[in-house]
């Protein structure tokens, strides 16, 4: 009964982020491959108005100063500054002595890690499955000034919406808060600054990108962490992990190590393994 209850949340959310994006999008995906096939201009791009004026307004600053758009632009492709940092937060929190609730603190904590590999799988369910929204990078008849060094940066050509990035770091962020408020808290500040941020500057995504991807990552792990069955496995876990910690931190190392790189060790080994 609680697993429905949790499937049924969950598409509850997936509807609503698929109707927020049939909302966005205004005219059909046929027009816009016409217009690239024709190389013709957009006079007036079939985008929302909040997410033109947030492209517009940090546009100004684009290419106002070399050093700050190759800062941006540094701090966009290390994986350390972005994940890294969340995962040894995590880390320190896992070991940080408490006088009670060891066992039920360390359960949230799985449970938190769990969800964060739930929200990236429903994100990116997302991702193939709705309609196509391309990026404001590829946006024909935007006039867009690419930031200095952006172009170095190898962006896959995916739909927009959501932002992987979003799902995947708000989902931590509010595992952290769930766990210690001071600290989600930093979390979250850290991850609007040094890597959502980013993502819209660089013209990789729509602000909307970041909202809808930011709005999965926190209900999915939310749902998932409030759930006592899931919560009460998760300490059948921690104890057992106890008894076999040689398995236990080996295989929690390599999660942790994967979800601070977004998985691009395990993708370029499968994408190796599909196209040899």
């Amino acid at each position: 009964m609680k697993a429905f209850r949790l499937f049924s949340i969950l598409f509850i959310v997936y509807l609503t982020i698929l109707s927020a994006r049939a909302s966005i999008i205004v005219k059909a995906n046929d027009t816009l491959t016409a217009q690239h096939k024709s190389n013709e201009l957009v006079k007036r791009p079939d985008v929302n108005p909040f997410d033109l004026g947030v492209l517009h307004f940090f546009q100004q600053f684009s290419r106002k100063s070399a050093f700050a758009d190759r800062l941006i632009v540094f701090i966009a492709d290390n994986s350390f500054l972005k994940g890294g940092i969340m995962m040894v937060v995590f880390w320190w929190l896992w070991f940080l002595p408490r006088n009670q609730n060891e066992v039920r603190t360390k359960a949230k904590m799985l449970l938190a890690l769990f969800s964060n590999f739930v929200a990236i799988f429903i994100g990116r369910v997302i991702v193939l499955s709705t309609p196509f929204r391309i990026r404001p990078v590829d946006y024909p008849g935007l006039h867009l000034k690419l930031p200095v060094s952006a172009e170095k940066i190898v962006v896959d050509k995916l739909t927009s919406m959501p932002s992987d990035h979003a799902v995947l770091f708000y989902s931590i962020c509010t595992g952290l808060f769930l766990v210690n408020r001071r600290i989600g808290i930093a979390a979250f500040v850290y991850t609007t600054v040094f890597v959502t941020f980013s993502r819209v500057y660089l013209c990789y995504h729509w602000a909307s990108d970041v909202i809808f991807g930011a709005f999965i990552g926190i209900c999915v792990t939310m749902i998932i962490c409030a759930d006592k069955w899931l919560l009460y496995k998760a300490e059948s876990i921690y104890l057992y992990g106890q008894k076999k910690p040689q398995i236990f931190y080996a295989v929690f190392f390599f999660l942790t190590y994967e979800l601070s790189n977004m998985f691009e060790d395990v993708r370029s080994i499968i994408t190796f393994i599909i196209h040899s």
